[in-house]
């Protein structure tokens, strides 16, 4: 059975128009607009969609992330929530894990929590977690550090050299808050087999500068001399140029010069030319990466340069973007519109037009249909709609459910802030989609859930409600959306 939210009449039509409006409980009522705004999310109402999870330890898990934001707005109800927590029978990684959410708002009370697992823990994990734990309390940087560094060396060199290393790159991250040098001597103990197997994020780069510069750059170099041979690489070479495009030119030109793809070589160049605010250097990386473009010659790559010069250089990118579409084909297009997305949405919707009258029924163009739609959806969901509901290839196997509705989400929430009707049609069109995914702790659908849950308690909390009731035995949905309604309730009140 569905939930009683707005019937999908949101399929063929864009946000602006009224399709029947929802009362408290969720019933249609014509083509009329929605009664007045309904109460707020509450947490009550966040610990009731918890209580009825039915396996205890999922349970404790989700009051665990309910006291953890809770504590960041209202640290009285936050303290009830621990108690709740406290008395449900918590494992010592409940405990541990609580004690590093609320560490930087409550550092005294995450001490307190986690003081007793250190010292009554034998599980060399346990007290490694919560070691680091201690160590982000900040309280007690001079009774953390001595225990990191031991956790850093007990029994760490016996263990798989990837969980070492994984280990070891957590102690370094925090560690770098309150003792630089000891953070880079961590990093350096880190073997260079982790670090070719594990991928660079910029953000993570660009976190640990601006912890540190000198830590950053210590992490920088561990894994640019991990990946400055052989022709695997380039991607993780891509990811660290653009993470210091912006504080160090000659290192990113550096890791530049040594990806072997043209593809990803221009990717690289386009990419940092956003990282720079000086628009003379910004100019000179589209100028290379135009000349590596038109020597390789193939549409996707120049159509890269023709998205990154949209504002750099327009006449560049009118040019490239007639050179791109002349003769395309579908998956030309798609990849095309892709790159656009983002930099010049009403050129790129045109294209998808395009392709949409040639044959586009298998599945690879699904995928990139669905990868322009959710680019659009991060900052116009009435263009994101309209592409979705363009998309005539239908897939059902649990992935593409997840993916679509993940998009749907993110439409809703956009809407949400001009027309609740029409947040909620799509809404009831996402979980739909994800009814019939198989349940699973790792699911990413349980991520779609609780952002589900938070966009539609700031519409109409009754609502999460009543579809949290139909739920029942989904305990990990449970879970994510417990926490997506105590997430609406934080940002009502930050």
């Amino acid at each position: 059975m569905l939930c009683t939210m707005p019937e999908d009449r949101a399929h063929n039509t864009v946000p602006g128009t009224v399709h029947g409006s929802v009362n408290q409980i969720g019933t249609v009522h014509g083509d009329v607009h929605i009664h007045s705004a309904p109460v707020g999310p509450s947490v009550d109402l966040a610990l009731r969609i918890a209580s009825s999870v039915a396996e205890p330890k999922v349970r404790t898990e989700a009051l665990v992330q309910i006291a953890a934001t809770v504590f960041e707005t209202d640290p009285g109800r936050g303290e009830q929530v621990i108690g709740l927590v406290l008395g449900s029978a918590p494992t010592g990684w409940n405990i541990t894990s609580l004690a590093r959410s609320i560490a930087s708002c409550a550092p005294e009370r995450a001490a307190l929590l986690v003081e007793p697992i250190l010292a009554g823990t034998d599980d060399p994990d346990l007290r490694a977690s919560a070691a680091i734990a201690l160590l982000r309390t900040r309280t007690v940087p001079d009774r953390a550090i001595p225990l990191v560094r031991v956790a850093a060396a007990d029994g760490l060199s016996e263990r798989d050299r990837e969980d070492r290393d994984f280990i070891l790159r957590h102690f370094a991250d925090e560690m770098a808050a309150v003792d630089v040098p000891h953070a880079i001597d961590i990093v350096r103990d880190i073997s260079s087999h982790e670090w070719s197997y594990g991928y660079v994020s910029s953000e993570r780069l660009e976190e640990a500068t601006a912890v540190s510069r000198d830590y950053g750059f210590a992490l920088f170099d561990h894994y640019y001399r991990a990946r400055r041979t052989g022709d695997g690489q380039d991607l993780d070479r891509k990811s660290l140029a653009i993470a210091v495009a912006g504080t160090d030119l000659y290192c990113a030109e550096a890791v530049t010069a040594r990806i072997h793809s043209d593809s990803i070589r221009v990717d690289a160049l386009c990419e940092m030319t956003k990282e720079v605010t000086d628009r003379e250097q910004a100019e000179f990386w589209l100028q290379d990466a135009t000349e590596i473009a038109k020597r390789a010659g193939t549409r996707k790559v120049l159509g890269v340069v023709a998205a990154a010069a949209v504002k750099l250089d327009p006449a560049l990118s009118r040019q490239l973007t007639q050179q791109v579409i002349d003769g395309a084909s579908a998956m030309d297009l798609l990849y095309f519109a892709d790159s656009l997305a983002a930099t010049d949405p009403a050129q790129a919707e045109q294209i998808v037009v395009r392709a949409l009258a040639m044959d586009v029924s298998h599945t690879t163009a699904w995928f990139r249909f669905m990868r322009v739609a959710k680019a659009f959806a991060e900052f116009d969901p009435a263009r994101a709609l309209r592409t979705l509901n363009s998309i005539e290839i239908r897939r059902e196997e649990d992935s593409a459910r997840i993916e679509t509705a993940e998009i749907l989400v993110k439409i809703a929430t956009g809407m949400a802030v001009w027309d609740a009707g029409d947040a909620k049609a799509v809404l009831n069109r996402a979980q739909q989609e994800l009814r019939p995914v198989a349940p699973s702790p790792y699911s990413r659908a349980n991520a779609v859930w609780r952002d589900l849950a938070e966009t539609l308690a700031r519409i109409d909390p009754n609502v999460v409600q009543h579809l949290a009731g139909q739920l029942s035995g989904q305990d990990h949905a449970l879970k994510a959306m417990a926490t997506g309604v105590v997430r609406a309730c934080a940002s009502r009140t930050a």
